[in-house]
């Protein structure tokens, strides 16, 4: 859908100022040297150069765009396999007596132990859905603004 809302909408905009941007710069071009006898060659070929790499960019953004997403999932990905090989902790050595040390405090301190772990849960499960929120937001937002990516080019 995003691709083809880039395909069929934005990349006809984005070519319509390129030809506005190239044609200026086309007019520029030849009004500096004031009359045709002291154009040069080069100079057209640079601009029929510049104009034919400025048509491959804005025609091929989506694929660009997608190569440079693909990239940067790649490398999160990777980023995510090496915290998780590194922070992988070992419960039962950590807690090795937990349980009688439970046993040994009284009412007051475990009903502040209970109540701190309660809203420990309660926050760490509404910081879950803003982050869910926000992960989602981001996602679209990157999809949007990918599908308008032939106009910057």
């Amino acid at each position: 859908m995003i691709e083809n809302l880039s395909n069929s909408i934005m990349v006809p905009i984005a070519g319509v100022i390129l030809a506005i941007v190239m044609t200026v710069d086309l007019i520029q071009m030849i009004a500096d040297k004031n009359n045709l006898h002291d154009v040069d060659t080069w100079m057209i070929f640079k601009w029929v150069f510049k104009s034919a790499a400025a048509i491959l960019i804005v025609t091929n953004t989506w694929n660009i765009v997608m190569g440079v997403f693909d990239m940067a999932q790649s490398v999160v990905a990777q980023a995510a396999g090496i915290i998780n090989s590194d922070a992988s902790i070992d419960i039962s050595s950590v807690m090795t007596d937990l349980e009688p040390r439970l046993m040994e405090m009284d009412l007051g301190p475990l009903f502040g132990l209970w109540f701190q772990s309660l809203f420990i849960g309660i926050t760490m499960w509404a910081l879950y859905i803003c982050i869910f929120i926000v992960i989602y937001g981001r996602m679209i937002e990157i999809y949007l603004v990918t599908s308008v990516a032939p106009i910057p080019m």
